[in-house]
C-alpha cells in the first residue's frame, strides 16, 4: 500500500504543485490565496506537507491544544447528546493520532457530525466536499469501514488527504479519479476514492446516499456553489440527504457576498434540520477575534465568536437528472 500511495502523491504533486499550475475555475479567490503557502515536498520517498487555512495542524503547540481541549469541555457541558459524543471521543482520538495530527476543537466538531448526522445509518456511499486534511472522512471509515467515503476538493487540498489518510489506514483501498468517461461506482470503489474538483462531473453515474459540505461552500463564489448543487441534485439517490454547514454570510477576497439561504435551494426540498449549529458557535484561543463575549461592556479574555452564525442544515434534496 505505500507504494500506492506514494504513486499517488507523487501524481498529486506533479499535477497540482509544480511552477507553471494555474488555478482552476472551482478555485475561489479564497482559496486561489491560501494555496500560496500549501507546500509539498519528497525527500528519499518520504512526503512532507505544510498548508494553511483548512486546518491541518500537526504541530500545533501546547498552548494552542490547551485552548483546544477547554473549547471542547464546555461544549461537553452543554451539549444535548454529549453522552453519544462522549462514547466515540477515544476512537476519534486514535484516528487523529494515526492521521498525524492532535485532537482538536476542529476534530471535535467533524465528531460532533458524525455521531449526530452518520452514526446509525447504513449509508453505502459518503461524498464529502471540502474535507480539509481528511479528518471526517477518516471518522467514517474507522466507524463504518463498509462505507465508500468519496472525496471531492480541490487538488492542492486533495493531496493533503490522500497523505493522511493512506497513512492512518494503510490497508484501505485508494482510488484517484481520472480523465476520461464517466464511471460508474464498481464494488472494487471500496475505501476512499479521491475526486479533484474540476472532475466532478466525471461520478455523474454514482448515487450517493449523502452529501456533506462543512465550512467550504462559504469559500466558494456562488458560480461554484450552484455547479456543486447541480451535481448534488443529480446524483443522489432517491430521499438522499445534503448535510450544509456554512457561515450565515461571508464576503469573499475579491468582494462576493454570499449568503447560505440565497443557496440554490427548491422549494420542494426537504429540510429535516435548519439552525445555527450547535457545536460552532464559539472557541477559546490566546488571541482576541474581532467578535467575542462582552460582560458588562468590557471583552471577556479567551472567549472568542466565529465572525458570523454559522448555520446547518439536513436537506432531503429535490433530485434534477442533468444530461
Amino acid at each position: 500500500m505505500n507504494e500506492r500511495r506514494n504513486d499517488l502523491l507523487r501524481t498529486m504533486r506533479a499535477r497540482y504543485y509544480s511552477d507553471n499550475v494555474v488555478s482552476d475555475k472551482m478555485t475561489s479567490s479564497h482559496w486561489a490565496e491560501q494555496h500560496t503557502r500549501a507546500t509539498v515536498s519528497e525527500t528519499n520517498g518520504e512526503f512532507v506537507l505544510s498548508g494553511d487555512g483548512f486546518g491541518y495542524t500537526p504541530l500545533l503547540p501546547l498552548k494552542g491544544r490547551l485552548f483546544s481541549w477547554l473549547t471542547i469541555a464546555l461544549y461537553l457541558m452543554k451539549l444535548s447528546g454529549r453522552i453519544a459524543v462522549m462514547k466515540n471521543m477515544r476512537r476519534a482520538m486514535l484516528v487523529a493520532k494515526k492521521m498525524g495530527h492532535p485532537f482538536t476543537y476542529d476534530c471535535f466538531r467533524a465528531l460532533c457530525t458524525y455521531t449526530f448526522y452518520i452514526q446509525g445509518n447504513a449509508y453505502s456511499r459518503i461524498a464529502i466536499i471540502g474535507d480539509g486534511w481528511g479528518y471526517l472522512s477518516g471518522l467514517i471509515h474507522e466507524f463504518c469501514p463498509d462505507t465508500s467515503v468519496f472525496l471531492i476538493d480541490l487538488g492542492k487540498t486533495l493531496t493533503f488527504q490522500v497523505a493522511t489518510l493512506s497513512k492512518a489506514f494503510p490497508s484501505a483501498p485508494l482510488h484517484l479519479v481520472e480523465d476520461g468517461p464517466a464511471r460508474i461506482a464498481e464494488p472494487c470503489w471500496k475505501g476512499f476514492v479521491f475526486c479533484p474538483a474540476e472532475k466532478v462531473w466525471q461520478l455523474k453515474m454514482v448515487e450517493f446516499d449523502l452529501f456533506i459540505n462543512i465550512a467550504s461552500m462559504q469559500e466558494m463564489a456562488f458560480a461554484i456553489i450552484s455547479e456543486y448543487f447541480d451535481f448534488i441534485r443529480s446524483t443522489l439517490k432517491a430521499r438522499g440527504l445534503f448535510y450544509c454547514c456554512n457561515r450565515q454570510e461571508k464576503t469573499l477576497p475579491c468582494g462576493e457576498i454570499l449568503k447560505i439561504d440565497e443557496y440554490p435551494w427548491k422549494d420542494n426540498d426537504t429540510v429535516r434540520v435548519s439552525e445555527v449549529c450547535p457545536w460552532y458557535t464559539f472557541f477559546l484561543n490566546s488571541y482576541a477575534a474581532a467578535r467575542g463575549l462582552t460582560l458588562m461592556g468590557r471583552r471577556v479574555p479567551y472567549v472568542n465568536y466565529f465572525d458570523g452564525p454559522i448555520l446547518h442544515r439536513l436537506v432531503e434534496m429535490e433530485r434534477v437528472h442533468h444530461p
